[in-house]
Formats: structure tokens, sequence, C-alpha cells
């Protein structure tokens, strides 16, 4: 859409972002692009690292509430990337693809096209998404911090990769080894998880069982695969929250989270996490002294 003369995509938030960290930010654009070859539809990538489109911030001089910052999602979180008036100059590019011209900018259209090297008439549909450019970095004046945006969880998934590249390279390792090993990396955490390749969906179930009725190739699969499964287990891998030193009150007091102190094991009695929780009274065993549990067990 147009507005103020400046053009403006229709955008929509995705997961529980904090919002207002997005304004007056070099954005860029990456997502998937749906492609007509050959009389089929193919599936590419694409990643504009550069500063195509901001979200402006009110000036300074428009409010007087210096110690608020409130706004609309649906008016103030939409981004520019370019003004009406440079747009008209710029030649426009063939029409035949009515349908998504009226849907899409031209100017978008002409950008992926040449980044995919393609005929603009030949993009079905493509999904984008508003992207940080400011680079990764180390941070510190003993450049001990890693500044970066989308760490959680990226680096759970790149040291399980290494970690099952080095494993899988060892000459020792797989000779001994008898275990189906797999690394799951599942999408969609930030909304539920409840896509085909969400942590909900089947996927991992389904694809286990595939191979391991292949590995087995026995009779007996469903039953086997049954019995492995018992004797199987997760790990689960994520990123914890360090203490923030200026919001410490919203850590938990008797469990902070400090650096350079070691991994952290998160457990949850309310299986929240992937976490088997130990019976009432196995908790008791393991927590308290042996006195505590028989007194607690006489109260009962």
């Amino acid at each position: 859409m147009t507005k103020s003369g400046y053009l403006q995509p229709a955008i929509q938030t995705y997961g529980g972002g904090i919002w207002h960290t997005w304004f007056d930010r070099d954005l860029g654009l990456a997502g998937k692009v749906v492609v007509r070859k050959a009389g089929k539809l193919e599936h590419k990538l694409v990643h504009f690292n550069q500063a195509l489109l901001r979200i402006p911030n009110l000036a300074i001089h428009f409010t007087r509430k210096y110690d608020k910052f409130e706004f609309n999602l649906e008016q103030h979180l939409r981004p520019f990337m370019a003004t009406e008036h440079v747009d008209r100059l710029r030649e426009s590019i063939p029409k035949a693809n009515a349908e998504m011209m009226v849907r899409e900018f031209p100017a978008i259209m002409e950008m992926i096209a040449e980044e995919l090297k393609v005929d603009p008439i030949d993009i079905v549909d493509f999904d984008l998404s508003l992207v940080d450019v400011q680079p990764a970095g180390f941070m510190g004046i003993h450049k001990e911090f890693i500044s970066s945006g989308k760490i959680d969880n990226q680096i759970s998934c790149h040291c399980g990769v290494e970690a099952f590249k080095d494993l899988h390279t060892s000459e020792d390792f797989l000779k001994g080894d008898k275990d189906i090993n797999i690394l799951v990396m599942f999408d969609h955490e930030e909304i539920g998880s409840k896509s085909m390749q969400g942590a909900l969906s089947t996927f991992l179930a389904t694809v286990s069982e595939r191979i391991f009725k292949r590995a087995a190739d026995s009779a007996d699969g469903e039953e086997l695969l049954n019995a492995a499964l018992r004797r199987s287990f997760i790990l689960s891998a994520d990123l914890a929250h360090a203490i923030n030193p200026n919001y410490a009150s919203y850590h938990q007091e008797a469990h902070p989270v400090h650096l350079h102190k070691g991994v952290v094991i998160k457990t949850n009695y309310n299986i929240c996490l992937l976490y088997t929780s130990p019976s009432p009274r196995d908790s008791c065993a393991s927590r308290m002294p042996s006195s505590a549990c028989k007194k607690k067990k006489k109260k009962k």
C-alpha cells in the first residue's frame, strides 16, 4: 500500500516479539520464492542482506512522552521502503503476471527476479520476512560476549550439528556403535510448534519408524521399535537466560544463571520442558533425608 507518499508493504507479526526493538533499525528481506520453470514449480530461497526497509519511530519533536513508548501494531509497525515519486520514475517491469502485480510492488518483483536470475513473470508467489541486517560480532573489552540476534536457538542447533559431525567421523565410535543416533531441529517453536515440521507434529515419530523398520528388516519391526524407544533417551538443548544485572529481581533468586558457571540443567515438574519427572516418592527420596521422607509418609 502507499500512504502519505511512501511505499509500505503489508506485514504480520510472528510469535511473541519485543516489537519496540524493531523501530529505527535497518531491515532486509529473506524468505522463500515460488518460481515457475519448464511447467513446474520450484522453491528458491532469497536473502537481501542490505538496508531496504525501516520502521520509523515518532520524532522527539512530536511527543512529550519521553518516558513511555506506546504504539499500535497495525498502525505504527509498518515499514517504508521507498517514496512513491521515485518508484514511479523507475522503468516498470512487464505486467504479464497481472495477479502478482496487483498484490505486490513491482520493485520487489524486480529485485527478486534479478537475485534469482529469472523472469519476473515466472514468479508465482513469495513469503518474505523482515530481518535485521546488523552483523553479529563479539563485544566487551575482552571480546567475551556474542552480540547477535536469532541466537535462540541457533546456537544449540550449531553445537548439535558440529557434535554430530565430529561423532560420526570418529572411526573408533563407528566401529562400536550399534545405536541409531538422530539429531532433530524443529521449526515454529515461537508460534506453538503445531506446524507439520513443529515439535508437536508426528514428523519425528514417523521418520524414526521408517528408519528403524528399514534397519531392523524383521517381521517384528513394530514391536522391536517400541522396545527400542523404551530404552532410548532424548536430550533437549536450548539456551538459558543469564542473569541481567539491571533486572536481577526478575530472575529466580534461588536459581540464578551466571555466565562462566557451566551448563544449565532445566527441570520442570509440570512437564513444561522435555523432562521426565520422578514420582513424588522418588522425588522425596532423592531430595530429602530419609528421616524427612518417613515423616511425610506417616502424615498421609
